[in-house]
Protein backbone atom coordinates (compact mmCIF):
# COMPACT_ATOMS: atom_id res chain seq x y z
CA UNK A 1 0.00 0.00 0.00
CA UNK A 2 2.64 2.25 0.93
CA UNK A 3 4.46 1.67 -2.39
CA UNK A 4 1.12 2.74 -4.10
CA UNK A 5 0.71 5.54 -2.11
CA UNK A 6 4.35 7.00 -3.39
CA UNK A 7 2.86 6.45 -7.19
CA UNK A 8 0.91 8.52 -6.40
CA UNK A 9 2.62 11.09 -5.34
CA UNK A 10 2.96 14.41 -7.92
CA UNK A 11 6.06 15.57 -8.87
CA UNK A 12 5.91 18.41 -6.47
CA UNK A 13 5.64 15.99 -3.42
CA UNK A 14 8.41 14.05 -4.58
CA UNK A 15 10.74 16.97 -4.91
CA UNK A 16 9.90 17.98 -1.45
CA UNK A 17 10.25 14.34 -0.17
CA UNK A 18 13.74 14.49 -1.59
CA UNK A 19 15.17 17.33 0.33
CA UNK A 20 13.71 20.43 -1.31
CA UNK A 21 11.02 22.74 -2.23
CA UNK A 22 10.46 23.25 -6.19
CA UNK A 23 11.47 26.06 -6.24
CA UNK A 24 14.89 25.26 -4.67
CA UNK A 25 15.35 22.89 -7.02
CA UNK A 26 14.27 24.63 -10.04
CA UNK A 27 17.06 27.08 -9.00
CA UNK A 28 19.01 24.43 -8.33
CA UNK A 29 18.89 22.67 -11.99
CA UNK A 30 19.26 26.52 -13.59
CA UNK A 31 22.64 27.18 -11.78
CA UNK A 32 23.78 23.30 -12.97
CA UNK A 33 23.03 24.32 -16.51
CA UNK A 34 24.96 27.71 -16.38
CA UNK A 35 27.57 25.62 -14.76
CA UNK A 36 27.42 22.69 -17.15
CA UNK A 37 27.24 25.42 -19.79
CA UNK A 38 30.75 27.33 -18.57
CA UNK A 39 32.56 23.89 -17.77
CA UNK A 40 31.97 23.10 -21.61
CA UNK A 41 33.22 26.02 -22.91
CA UNK A 42 36.36 25.94 -20.80
CA UNK A 43 37.01 22.09 -21.99
CA UNK A 44 36.31 23.84 -25.43
CA UNK A 45 39.76 22.78 -28.05
CA UNK A 46 41.38 25.69 -27.65
CA UNK A 47 41.40 27.66 -31.07
CA UNK A 48 42.44 31.06 -32.28
CA UNK A 49 40.82 34.21 -31.51
CA UNK A 50 41.40 37.61 -32.18
CA UNK A 51 39.66 40.36 -29.34
CA UNK A 52 39.35 44.23 -30.98
CA UNK A 53 39.00 47.02 -28.58
CA UNK A 54 38.61 50.40 -29.47
CA UNK A 55 42.55 51.32 -28.98
CA UNK A 56 43.63 47.27 -29.74
CA UNK A 57 44.00 44.53 -30.81
CA UNK A 58 44.67 40.58 -29.70
CA UNK A 59 45.58 37.64 -31.21
CA UNK A 60 45.84 34.53 -28.94
CA UNK A 61 46.45 31.00 -30.05
CA UNK A 62 47.51 27.94 -28.14
CA UNK A 63 50.96 29.07 -28.07
CA UNK A 64 51.25 32.86 -28.88
CA UNK A 65 49.42 35.99 -27.71
CA UNK A 66 49.87 39.20 -29.43
CA UNK A 67 48.84 42.92 -29.23
CA UNK A 68 48.90 45.93 -30.84
CA UNK A 69 47.61 49.21 -31.05
CA UNK A 70 44.78 50.02 -33.95
CA UNK A 71 44.69 54.04 -32.50
CA UNK A 72 44.24 56.30 -35.46
CA UNK A 73 44.51 59.70 -33.71
CA UNK A 74 43.50 61.92 -37.39
CA UNK A 75 39.85 59.43 -37.58
CA UNK A 76 39.37 60.42 -33.90
CA UNK A 77 39.71 64.09 -34.39
CA UNK A 78 37.88 63.79 -37.83
CA UNK A 79 34.81 62.54 -35.96
CA UNK A 80 34.99 64.87 -33.02
CA UNK A 81 34.58 67.54 -36.14
CA UNK A 82 31.31 65.75 -37.48
CA UNK A 83 29.53 65.30 -34.11
CA UNK A 84 29.88 68.93 -33.17
CA UNK A 85 26.57 69.74 -34.94
CA UNK A 86 24.79 67.04 -32.89
CA UNK A 87 26.18 68.60 -29.98
CA UNK A 88 24.45 72.28 -30.29
CA UNK A 89 21.54 70.18 -31.12
CA UNK A 90 20.98 68.46 -28.03
CA UNK A 91 22.16 71.83 -26.28
CA UNK A 92 19.52 73.95 -27.78
CA UNK A 93 16.22 70.96 -28.52
CA UNK A 94 14.44 71.22 -25.37
CA UNK A 95 14.38 74.37 -24.67
CA UNK A 96 12.52 77.31 -26.37
CA UNK A 97 14.50 79.87 -24.97
CA UNK A 98 18.05 80.21 -24.47
CA UNK A 99 18.53 79.69 -20.60
CA UNK A 100 21.38 81.53 -19.22
CA UNK A 101 23.25 78.16 -18.21
CA UNK A 102 22.47 76.72 -22.05
CA UNK A 103 24.29 80.10 -22.64
CA UNK A 104 27.39 79.70 -20.57
CA UNK A 105 27.84 75.92 -22.10
CA UNK A 106 27.29 77.55 -25.83
CA UNK A 107 30.43 79.55 -24.69
CA UNK A 108 32.31 76.93 -24.12
CA UNK A 109 31.91 74.95 -27.04
CA UNK A 110 32.40 77.42 -29.05
CA UNK A 111 35.74 77.96 -27.24
CA UNK A 112 36.65 74.08 -27.61
CA UNK A 113 36.02 74.04 -31.33
CA UNK A 114 37.97 77.37 -31.63
CA UNK A 115 40.93 75.18 -29.84
CA UNK A 116 40.23 72.47 -32.04
CA UNK A 117 40.73 73.95 -35.40
CA UNK A 118 44.24 74.80 -34.25
CA UNK A 119 44.70 71.02 -34.49
CA UNK A 120 43.23 70.51 -37.96
CA UNK A 121 46.72 71.23 -39.28
CA UNK A 122 47.51 68.26 -38.94
CA UNK A 123 44.93 66.35 -41.04
CA UNK A 124 45.72 66.43 -45.64
CA UNK A 125 43.28 67.67 -47.61
CA UNK A 126 40.62 66.83 -48.28
CA UNK A 127 40.19 66.06 -44.44
CA UNK A 128 41.22 69.22 -43.68
CA UNK A 129 38.85 71.67 -45.77
CA UNK A 130 35.73 69.55 -44.48
CA UNK A 131 36.59 69.82 -41.07
CA UNK A 132 37.28 73.65 -41.06
CA UNK A 133 34.05 74.56 -43.34
CA UNK A 134 32.28 72.14 -40.46
CA UNK A 135 33.86 74.01 -37.41
CA UNK A 136 33.65 77.52 -39.00
CA UNK A 137 29.93 77.30 -39.84
CA UNK A 138 28.92 75.03 -36.45
CA UNK A 139 30.83 78.25 -34.60
CA UNK A 140 28.94 81.09 -36.87
CA UNK A 141 25.66 79.11 -35.96
CA UNK A 142 26.26 79.31 -31.94
CA UNK A 143 26.68 83.07 -32.15
CA UNK A 144 23.50 83.57 -34.33
CA UNK A 145 21.73 81.94 -31.61
CA UNK A 146 23.31 82.94 -28.47
CA UNK A 147 22.63 86.68 -30.16
CA UNK A 148 18.86 85.53 -30.85
CA UNK A 149 18.04 84.77 -26.95
CA UNK A 150 15.75 82.21 -28.28
CA UNK A 151 15.96 78.59 -29.59
CA UNK A 152 14.64 78.76 -33.25
CA UNK A 153 13.75 74.80 -33.22
CA UNK A 154 13.37 74.60 -37.44
CA UNK A 155 16.36 76.40 -37.82
CA UNK A 156 18.24 74.52 -35.53
CA UNK A 157 16.83 71.25 -37.76
CA UNK A 158 17.48 73.20 -41.12
CA UNK A 159 21.41 73.57 -39.85
CA UNK A 160 21.55 69.97 -38.89
CA UNK A 161 20.11 68.69 -42.24
CA UNK A 162 21.93 71.38 -44.49
CA UNK A 163 25.43 70.27 -42.91
CA UNK A 164 24.70 66.41 -43.17
CA UNK A 165 26.78 65.57 -46.27
CA UNK A 166 29.79 67.45 -44.75
CA UNK A 167 29.59 65.77 -41.50
CA UNK A 168 29.02 62.14 -42.95
CA UNK A 169 32.12 63.21 -45.51
CA UNK A 170 34.33 63.50 -42.56
CA UNK A 171 32.83 60.56 -40.58
CA UNK A 172 33.70 58.19 -43.68
CA UNK A 173 37.31 59.68 -43.53
CA UNK A 174 37.31 58.54 -40.46
CA UNK A 175 36.37 55.09 -40.84
CA UNK A 176 38.53 54.60 -43.49
CA UNK A 177 41.46 55.65 -41.37
CA UNK A 178 40.20 53.18 -38.79
CA UNK A 179 39.85 50.67 -41.19
CA UNK A 180 43.11 50.64 -42.68
CA UNK A 181 45.09 50.85 -39.56
CA UNK A 182 43.14 47.21 -37.82
CA UNK A 183 43.46 45.81 -41.39
CA UNK A 184 47.52 46.78 -41.21
CA UNK A 185 47.47 45.22 -37.84
CA UNK A 186 45.32 41.88 -38.73
CA UNK A 187 46.48 41.21 -42.05
CA UNK A 188 50.25 39.79 -40.70
CA UNK A 189 48.43 37.73 -38.20
CA UNK A 190 46.14 36.45 -40.90
CA UNK A 191 49.03 35.24 -43.07
CA UNK A 192 50.99 34.15 -40.24
CA UNK A 193 48.31 30.99 -39.30
CA UNK A 194 48.03 27.85 -40.86
CA UNK A 195 44.75 26.92 -43.04
CA UNK A 196 43.44 24.63 -39.86
CA UNK A 197 44.20 27.72 -37.70
CA UNK A 198 42.22 30.23 -40.26
CA UNK A 199 39.42 27.75 -40.91
CA UNK A 200 38.92 28.10 -37.03
CA UNK A 201 39.67 31.37 -35.82
CA UNK A 202 36.74 33.42 -33.94
CA UNK A 203 36.70 37.14 -33.30
CA UNK A 204 35.10 38.98 -30.68
CA UNK A 205 34.73 43.17 -30.55
CA UNK A 206 34.42 44.87 -27.59
CA UNK A 207 32.72 48.04 -27.39
CA UNK A 208 29.46 50.20 -26.21
CA UNK A 209 25.90 49.13 -25.97
CA UNK A 210 25.05 52.02 -28.05
CA UNK A 211 27.50 51.03 -30.51
CA UNK A 212 26.28 47.32 -31.58
CA UNK A 213 24.36 48.38 -34.29
CA UNK A 214 26.73 48.24 -37.65
CA UNK A 215 29.63 48.31 -35.57
CA UNK A 216 32.97 49.34 -38.01
CA UNK A 217 34.50 46.46 -36.44
CA UNK A 218 32.26 43.91 -36.68
CA UNK A 219 31.49 45.12 -40.13
CA UNK A 220 35.50 45.11 -41.07
CA UNK A 221 35.27 41.23 -39.74
CA UNK A 222 32.57 40.33 -41.48
CA UNK A 223 34.13 42.09 -44.52
CA UNK A 224 37.83 40.09 -43.97
CA UNK A 225 36.64 36.65 -42.56
CA UNK A 226 33.67 36.46 -44.97
CA UNK A 227 31.28 36.15 -42.20
CA UNK A 228 27.55 36.20 -42.87
CA UNK A 229 27.07 37.95 -39.46
CA UNK A 230 27.71 38.98 -35.82
CA UNK A 231 26.44 35.76 -33.60
CA UNK A 232 28.42 32.63 -35.13
CA UNK A 233 32.13 33.54 -35.90
CA UNK A 234 32.03 36.83 -34.95
CA UNK A 235 31.16 37.85 -31.08
CA UNK A 236 29.80 42.08 -30.15
CA UNK A 237 30.22 42.02 -26.56
CA UNK A 238 29.35 44.59 -24.19
CA UNK A 239 31.94 45.51 -21.98
CA UNK A 240 34.21 43.30 -20.24
CA UNK A 241 37.88 42.13 -20.88
CA UNK A 242 40.18 40.38 -23.44
CA UNK A 243 39.84 37.53 -21.17
CA UNK A 244 36.10 37.47 -20.94
CA UNK A 245 35.60 38.01 -24.77
CA UNK A 246 37.41 35.17 -25.18
CA UNK A 247 35.53 33.14 -23.06
CA UNK A 248 32.41 34.46 -24.58
CA UNK A 249 33.77 32.93 -27.73
CA UNK A 250 34.32 30.37 -26.55
CA UNK A 251 30.36 29.73 -25.49
CA UNK A 252 29.62 30.90 -28.53
CA UNK A 253 31.02 28.10 -31.05
CA UNK A 254 29.56 25.33 -28.54
CA UNK A 255 26.08 27.50 -28.48
CA UNK A 256 26.20 27.55 -32.22
CA UNK A 257 26.96 23.83 -32.73
CA UNK A 258 24.16 23.00 -30.20
CA UNK A 259 21.64 25.21 -32.45
CA UNK A 260 22.87 23.47 -35.74
CA UNK A 261 22.72 19.44 -34.38
CA UNK A 262 19.34 20.19 -32.36
CA UNK A 263 17.79 23.05 -33.76
CA UNK A 264 19.12 23.20 -37.47
CA UNK A 265 19.30 26.66 -36.69
CA UNK A 266 22.85 28.34 -35.82
CA UNK A 267 21.35 30.70 -34.11
CA UNK A 268 18.93 29.66 -31.77
CA UNK A 269 20.89 29.90 -28.80
CA UNK A 270 20.93 33.55 -29.49
CA UNK A 271 17.53 34.21 -28.28
CA UNK A 272 15.69 33.56 -24.84
CA UNK A 273 14.67 29.91 -24.38
CA UNK A 274 10.77 31.04 -23.91
CA UNK A 275 11.14 33.33 -27.02
CA UNK A 276 9.62 30.97 -30.16
CA UNK A 277 6.83 30.09 -28.16
CA UNK A 278 6.29 33.98 -27.51
CA UNK A 279 6.19 34.24 -31.27
CA UNK A 280 3.61 31.80 -31.60
CA UNK A 281 1.49 33.09 -28.64
CA UNK A 282 1.74 36.46 -30.02
CA UNK A 283 0.79 35.34 -33.70
CA UNK A 284 -1.96 33.66 -32.41
CA UNK A 285 -3.54 35.88 -30.11
CA UNK A 286 -4.42 39.66 -30.62
CA UNK A 287 -3.16 41.11 -27.13
CA UNK A 288 -2.52 44.72 -28.97
CA UNK A 289 -4.02 47.18 -26.51
CA UNK A 290 -6.68 49.48 -27.81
Amino acid sequence: MRRLWLLALTPAALLVACGGAPTDQGAALGEARVQARQAAARRAPARPVIVLTATDAHLLTAHDQRAASIQAPQADLLETVALAPRLIWWRLAPSRMLRADVAEQLVRDAQRLSALQAQLSTLPEPHQGRAIALLTQTREFIEAQSRSGTVDRPALGAFIRRHRVLSDQLLRDAADLRIKALHAVVEPWWASLDPAARATLRAAVIGAPADREGHPQVQYLMHALGAAGEGQRILYREGGSVEQAVAAVDDLALSVDLGVEGYADPLHLRQAPTAPGARQVLEARDLRLK
